[in-house]
């Protein structure tokens, strides 16, 4: 997965909504631990792995 820096001005709503959304998944299961949020502590695990992240992809 891809991130990159986000636009305040161009993409505050979507920032907003995934804020909401995490804080709503996080409400329900604090520890990401329901199948249905597999991915979510996957994508987590492997970052917390890396030893360095990759400034240079962000764009």
């Amino acid at each position: 997965m891809d991130l990159m820096i986000a636009d305040l001005a161009k993409d505050g709503a979507v920032l907003t909504a995934a804020r909401e959304s995490a804080q709503e998944i996080l409400e329900m299961d604090p520890h990401l631990v329901l199948p249905q949020h597999a991915p979510i502590r996957n994508q987590l695990d492997r970052l917390k792995d890396k030893k360095e992240s990759n400034w240079g992809r962000i764009s």
